[in-house]
């Protein structure tokens, strides 16, 4: 009988277990300051510790070959080697590339974070979903806008055909990692090399083939174009294919298709103050460099830190005569030592008319 009765008191506490809180507004942007704190101090193992691999394997389940048991286990360790936080950190390489907070905020009671990454592979967006986990606050999952699915769609995928594959050490697997390897270091010949050799079926993974953008980027601008247009064909109306075909009409210099899909990232994003920099550049592409100034002028305002801007507002100032506004914006650049100085003095060079 006491066993029963424990054995019912177990039932009973275990169908009883509190939820986990839902996560606030203030812990949501002190896991914000956390995660700045390991940017500026280049620790990507800190960055990482920041996900919760468990709350990571919850947003999928199996459906083909693979116990959840095994996804789960799956999925936590393609998080620890994923090294996030070291590839975030190695794209930030000058004082322009940043991952900076565009925006927090709320929906269906779930806190989100949305950064903007502006690195050496261009413009990206991360949407990070906050959840607790044993009463701490950790990243749940990630939307990358570039590639156009979560972080765990995209583990999940990959570990289902690793799955279906029956090979724990299949060669595409090791020949993506290659690819990874040879796209770090820039040998970016070598890396669409062996991303050919891969198996059709591994390639139309999403994560791949967005891998494989990414390898063309730094390649001819035909291939590069020709593997975006590929991509995007595929994914029509996903977010991302704004974010994507910005780079394919300014390519083709159809600047007025550009500047469409840059309203439409924004109204997706819901407003960020950088997109401001791109509407100037097409703008000016357009011939109207007044246009652009007042682009320019408030990117100045709102991202005062961004030299990128400052020293096309320079130019512009410069270009149509404004020679009292471009000697306070560079009497401003001057003040800044994180800004390359050097730029601006071959920006002046170009100027003769203009004397400091």
């Amino acid at each position: 009988m006491n066993k029963i009765f424990a054995f019912v008191l177990l039932l009973v506490f275990v169908g009883c277990k509190a939820p986990e809180k839902p996560v606030t507004k203030a812990e949501a942007l002190q896991l914000h300051n956390r995660l700045d704190s390991c940017l500026q101090r280049r620790n990507g193992k800190a960055f990482d510790e920041l996900f919760n691999g468990t709350l990571l394997a919850r947003r999928f389940k199996s459906k083909n070959i693979l116990s959840d048991a095994a996804r789960s286990k799956g999925i936590r360790e393609g998080l620890k080697n994923a090294n996030l936080g070291n590839q975030i950190i190695r794209s930030l390489q000058t004082n322009d590339d940043s991952y900076s907070l565009v925006k927090h905020y709320e929906t269906n009671g779930v806190q989100h974070l949305l950064y903007r990454l502006h690195g050496n592979d261009g413009l990206n967006y991360h949407d990070l979903e906050l959840e607790r986990y044993k009463g701490k606050v950790y990243i749940a999952d990630i939307y990358i806008y570039a590639s156009g699915e979560n972080f765990s769609k995209t583990l999940s995928d990959l570990l289902e055909y690793k799955g279906e594959s029956g090979l724990n050490e299949k060669k595409d697997f090791q020949d993506l990692l290659k690819i990874k390897e040879l796209f770090t270091q820039g040998r970016n010949e070598e890396a669409k090399k062996y991303f050919d050799k891969l198996d059709p079926g591994f390639k139309n993974q999403r994560s791949v083939q967005f891998m494989y953008v990414m390898v063309c980027s730094k390649l001819d601008e035909e291939i590069y174009l020709k593997a975006l247009n590929q991509f995007v064909s595929q994914y029509p109306n996903d977010a991302n294919t704004s974010l994507l075909m910005i780079d394919v009409y300014f390519l083709r210099k159809d600047y007025a298709k550009a500047n469409l899909y840059v309203e439409k990232l924004d109204s997706i994003i819901n407003k960020d103050p950088y997109l401001d920099y791109y509407r100037a550049l097409i703008t000016k592409s357009l011939g109207d460099i007044k246009g652009a100034t007042k682009y320019l002028e408030n990117l100045c305002k709102n991202m005062p830190e961004f030299s990128g801007g400052v020293i096309e507002l320079i130019a512009n100032y410069l270009d149509i005569e404004k020679y009292d506004k471009a000697r306070d914006i560079i009497n401003y650049y001057r003040n800044q030592k994180k800004f390359d100085q050097e730029t601006l003095d071959h920006v002046l060079a170009i100027y003769p008319g203009y004397k400091e």
